[in-house]
């Protein structure tokens, strides 16, 4: 999902496109200080929308990875865990304790950590959000909400979140129905 495109249809939902069909192609050294502000909020809008959807719906991966002393360190995997969900050593469930920076195993060896993780933070226009579940317009959704309590236009961030919320609904029971395979009765 790119950026810009989620800054555009939130303009767009807020009816300030207009007002910014130069803003979204100019560099950042050429914008006037009210519109860095704006660009400002609205990447924090972005950014804190995708950290609410990863909440709901989290991002999960797999990796392998050393235990010496004891301890898988945290800095090791490749992505920034968010929670543990598992340690595996050839396919069975180790017991393992979760600290600071690091992960407390039983023993040294080679373990499969199964983990949710977070996203990069959202700096410029030109970034790219790994959540390609989500339409782009259903993201701006959320992004017009945020945008707009941030702004202190609180009746608006109601009626924006009510909608993001209901087509974040039914998508996700889209995704399910799909998903759920039909039950044989016998």
């Amino acid at each position: 999902m790119n950026v810009l495109n989620i800054l555009k249809l939130t303009c767009a939902y807020l009816g300030f496109f207009d007002d910014f069909k130069t803003f979204f192609e100019l560099t950042p050294e050429t914008l006037p200080p009210e519109k860095e502000r704006e660009l400002e909020i609205l990447l924090l809008s972005v950014d804190n929308v995708q950290n609410r959807l990863l909440n709901s719906f989290p991002q999960i991966t797999k990796e392998n990875v050393e235990a010496q002393d004891n301890k898988i360190m945290l800095n090791s995997l490749t992505k920034t865990a968010k929670k543990v969900l598992s340690v595996k050593e050839n396919g069975n469930n180790i017991k393992f304790k979760i600290y600071d920076n690091f992960i407390l195993t039983n023993k040294n060896g080679t373990f499969e950590v199964e983990y949710s993780y977070l996203l990069p933070k959202v700096l410029t226009k030109t970034d790219e959000i790994a959540l390609n579940f989500l339409p782009e317009r259903t993201f701006a959704l959320g992004v017009a909400s945020e945008y707009c309590f941030i702004s202190g236009l609180f009746d608006d961030a109601v009626i924006w979140e009510e909608k993001f919320k209901s087509v974040l609904k039914k998508e996700s029971e889209a995704v399910r129905t799909f998903i759920m395979p039909k039950r044989k009765w016998r």
